[in-house]
């Protein structure tokens, strides 16, 4: 559930894995 998250919903830093 990585895909297409806005980071409002999940509190995780920019650190996004592709």
């Amino acid at each position: 559930m990585d895909t297409g998250a806005p980071e409002a919903q999940v509190p995780q830093p920019e650190v996004q894995v592709w």
